[in-house]
């Protein structure tokens, strides 16, 4: 908070703040995640209280509760002990019960198919020539949600909830398509609204519809998207990509010509090079196979192609043109003590290489034996990563915006702090820092004109 608040480029506290997800782990505390919901809001709110903070919906913002789906309460015989046996596990639409109660956020305007109004699911902003799009990948990735009880381990008891909901062990919440279907144009490898049962997906209508107006609209110069999951990521410990925001997002992002994506997720710091496009082909090798897959085989991983990889300069500092290509940035140092910052490599050819996730994580197991939940299950080589931090997994950063001085000529010019860890425990956890930054890691100016003559 002291670094939000103070950031290191000495011009003091930012005029809003992005956060990309996984706000605060409360599904984590299943007996008092009110509890941790009230300690997060006091923790931020001396950032909070004096400028807006702007979030996005991250997989650990599903909680468990006694709620369906759609959040109506459920209505098992045995009373609220017995919901969870019976699939009514939600706390609130889609477990998203306690962020939805937090935030009032712009309103997107969208009912779902269940009726629940969407609002604060995703939205939209525009501050000066930049418009600013948070949108929820839990709708469209192929993991699960973060209310999950996998333990492996034989004859495991219920998991009892703070609304007295006995959880059994196995379960997971699966979010994907909770706003309407999507399916496959096998000729794009990518997932579009599908209209064929009356129920197409609305987040990914809205998204095209928000994007294809702040693209055409005057006022708007550059076009920055933030979300929780990963689209590009290159971590081991942590996630990897997700085959289903490149599938469903990333040709939108291409159409439009998204300049910046922001995410969370990993607990790390990530940069690519500008992207546009995608790789044709079976990219991708199944490494630890879900259901139905076999280890080795190929797989089309819709690697997104590079579109540049050397900088132009902007005033003695590097430069990327967005018009080429989207910059996608993993940002998610904002405080953990499960830091993911080891990064990928190809053994054969020494470069960088990523997880990839191109199926739902199968829950396998019985009550009998215990249950495992599968990763990541393909692999690719990376090359659209440029940037790793392999030392430090804290850090913030801090976009300034320019928008020059005719229509076009906005740029961001972005600095990524990373913050010194400082570990007082046995093993790996990070666990805080004693000195705050005044010296970016990175620093970049992205523009829609650099470069041009």
């Amino acid at each position: 908070m002291t670094a939000i608040e103070n950031p290191g480029d000495g011009k003091g506290a930012p005029l809003f703040h992005l956060l990309n997800g996984d706000l605060c782990y409360a599904n984590l505390d299943v007996n008092n995640a009110p509890g941790v919901w009230r300690d997060f809001g006091i923790n931020v709110a001396r950032s909070a209280a004096n400028r807006p903070w702007m979030p996005a919906l991250g997989n650990h913002e599903c909680e468990f509760g006694v709620d369906t789906l759609s959040g109506k309460p459920g209505s098992a015989a045995g009373g609220v002990a017995a919901q969870g046996a019976a699939g009514n596990t939600w706390n609130g639409p889609y477990g998203f019960g306690h962020y939805l109660s937090r935030f009032l956020l712009p309103d997107n305007g969208v009912k779902n198919w269940d009726g629940n109004r969407l609002r604060g699911n995703f939205y939209a902003f525009q501050v000066g020539t930049v418009q600013f799009i948070s949108v929820d990948a839990d709708d469209v990735i192929y993991q699960d949600g973060a209310a999950n009880y996998v333990i492996n381990t034989a004859n495991t008891a219920p998991e009892v909830t703070t609304t007295g909901a006995a959880i059994p062990n196995g379960t997971t919440n699966y979010t994907r398509f909770y706003t309407g279907d999507l399916k496959l144009d096998a000729k794009n490898n990518s997932l579009v609204p599908d209209y064929s049962k009356g129920k197409p997906n609305l987040q990914t209508i809205w998204l095209e519809q928000t994007l294809a107006k702040a693209r055409h609209s005057p006022s708007v110069d550059m076009i920055v998207v933030f979300m929780h999951q990963c689209a590009l990521s290159t971590s081991v410990s942590g996630n990897g990509s997700d085959l289903g925001i490149r599938q469903a997002w990333l040709p939108l992002f291409d159409k439009y010509e998204v300049d910046l994506v922001l995410s969370g997720h990993e607990h790390d710091y990530e940069r690519s090079y500008p992207v546009r496009g995608y790789d044709a082909g079976e990219h991708g090798t199944v490494a630890a196979p879900n259901p139905g897959q076999t280890k080795g085989d190929t797989v089309d991983t819709r690697r997104p192609s590079v579109a540049a990889t050397e900088p132009s300069m902007v005033n003695g500092t590097p430069a990327w043109n967005t018009a080429e290509g989207t910059v996608y940035l993993v940002l998610g140092g904002g405080g953990t003590n499960g830091p993911t910052n080891t990064y990928g490599t190809d053994a054969a050819s020494d470069e960088a290489q990523a997880k990839v996730i191109t199926t739902r994580n199968e829950v396998v197991g019985s009550e009998a034996a215990g249950f495992v939940k599968n990763g990541a299950d393909a692999l690719e080589d990376a090359p659209w990563s440029a940037a790793i931090n392999p030392t430090d997994a804290y850090g913030y950063s801090i976009f300034d915006v320019d928008p020059g001085s005719h229509p076009g000529d906005t740029t961001i010019t972005f600095q990524y702090f990373a913050i010194p860890a400082v570990t007082n425990l046995t093993g790996t956890a990070h666990d805080g820092t004693t000195t705050l930054p005044s010296a970016p890691t990175e620093k970049f100016v992205f523009g829609r004109k650099v470069g041009k003559k």
